[in-house]
C-alpha cells in the first residue's frame, strides 16, 4: 500500500507479481489503488486496475 501511496511502479509491478492481494483494504476501507489514485500516480494506479 505504501509503494502505492509513493507511486512505485516498479515496487507494485513487483508485489503483485509475488502474489501480493490487490483487495486488501486499510483500517478505513481504501485499497492500494485508492490511495494511487487520490495521490495523483496514474501510472500506479492503472497497473493496480490491471491486476484487480
Amino acid at each position: 500500500m505504501l509503494a502505492a501511496f509513493n507511486g512505485h511502479t516498479q515496487v507494485v509491478t513487483m508485489l503483485l507479481e509475488k502474489g501480493a492481494d490487490v483487495t486488501a483494504s486499510t483500517n478505513w476501507g481504501k485499497t492500494a489503488l485508492d490511495w494511487a489514485e487520490k495521490e495523483g500516480h496514474s501510472d500506479t494506479a492503472t497497473i493496480l486496475r490491471v491486476h484487480s
